[in-house]
């Protein structure tokens, strides 16, 4: 039988580097080549046999990038996860990155609402669609959770997310922690959010930190 033990985890993003700006004309700041960067996403927490609990809202406001030097992300807003979970637990994130094209546009007012409900919705279709043999396996639970999250997230606030200009969905990024195979330390992630359309390209280099020990 398997000892359940507790674990302090925190999930926090360090910094953001633009190698490539998707502004190459200049979008809500007027300067040409700054992307005006912002974050949305959810956190969830998976234990055996039961669904994803959502746990977190995460909202970056704009930040003014400049290609060529990484930024660090606002200390109020960079964390995604700081509490005790159990060892036989997992959790899953899922972050949408954002550029913002005009001045006038905005995120919904409601969006800090709508985050909450739709974390708690996703969730529990994310624990339902899994079902089965997938249920009793809290990292495959919450993958499905992040996934399905972050095409939620794109799906339902791209068309709303501005008044005059869609902003640009820049990528996506999903990660799972298993709390039952990661080894205490700091972890050091990177993520590659890439893309391109017919008229520009993109190319970010995003930095995270798990830090995991006996609670």
């Amino acid at each position: 039988m398997t000892t359940v033990t507790k674990r302090k985890v925190r999930i926090e993003l360090v910094d953001v580097e633009c190698l490539d700006p998707e502004d190459i004309l200049g979008g809500a700041s007027g300067t040409r080549g700054q992307d005006e960067l912002y974050v949305m996403g959810g956190v969830a927490v998976v234990k055996p046999n039961t669904k994803p609990v959502p746990v977190n809202k995460l909202v970056v406001p704009d930040m003014p990038i400049t290609p060529g030097y990484p930024k660090p992300f606002p200390a109020k807003n960079a964390v995604l996860f700081d509490a005790t979970a159990n060892s036989n637990e997992a959790i899953g994130l899922g972050l949408s990155f954002w550029d913002r094209d005009t001045a006038e546009s905005g995120i919904d007012p409601e969006l800090q609402k709508h985050l909450d409900a739709m974390i708690t919705s996703v969730g529990a279709a994310a624990g339902a669609a899994a079902g089965g043999v997938l249920a009793g396996i809290p990292g495959a639970v919450a993958g499905a959770f992040a996934t399905t999250f972050v095409t939620e997230l794109v799906k339902i606030y791209y068309p709303k997310l501005t008044q005059l200009d869609k902003d640009d969905h820049l990528g996506s990024v999903r990660q799972v922690v298993d709390l039952s195979t990661v080894n205490n330390g700091t972890h050091n992630w990177t993520w590659s959010v890439q893309g391109s359309t017919t008229f520009a390209s993109w190319n970010y280099r995003v930095r995270a930190r798990l830090s995991v020990s006996a609670a």
